[in-house]
């Protein structure tokens, strides 16, 4: 008995990020699929550069990406987890936002938007984040749908 297989090709861009606090933003980035998917080409994930607009303006990366999988099933479709970073001007990361997306799985243009969301810490941790730039970030983001309220 022969398995069934089929190929699907993610071929676009992470293209940008507003509406952060501020500018010198860059995004990592993550195409997660699961059991049953093989990456066959590309690039599993990835790292923007930095882009410093005028302030008010959207972040513009427009780094590619394209990535062809191998599936035996439909089951665990790819999704593509973000986060968005900034960069101060010492140098220093910090993490803005954390998010993730559902691939699309109709042929065609899809123009997809992702909203982030970061853990917050208490008054004293947020306090000692603008002074030593570290953020809480979040083991498992990955794993679990993420609910905006």
């Amino acid at each position: 008995r022969r398995e069934l297989t089929m190929e699907v090709h993610f071929i676009g861009e992470v293209y940008g990020a507003r509406g952060f606090p501020d500018t010198s933003l860059f995004c990592k980035w993550e195409i997660v699929a699961g059991d049953g998917w093989t990456l066959l080409e590309g690039v599993r994930e990835g790292q923007t550069q930095v882009d410093t607009p005028i302030e008010g303006e959207t972040s513009v990366w427009c780094h590619p990406v394209d990535v062809h999988y191998k599936a035996i099933t439909v089951a665990n479709w790819p999704k593509l987890k973000l986060s968005v970073w900034h960069r101060d001007s010492f140098g220093r990361n910090e993490l803005y936002g954390y998010g993730f997306s559902h691939l699309p799985c109709a042929a065609g243009y899809h123009a997809l938007e992702c909203a982030t969301w970061r853990p917050k810490g208490s008054f004293f941790e947020e306090l000692t984040c603008e002074f030593i730039v570290v953020s809480f970030r979040c083991s498992c983001i990955a794993a679990q749908p993420i609910s905006l309220a």
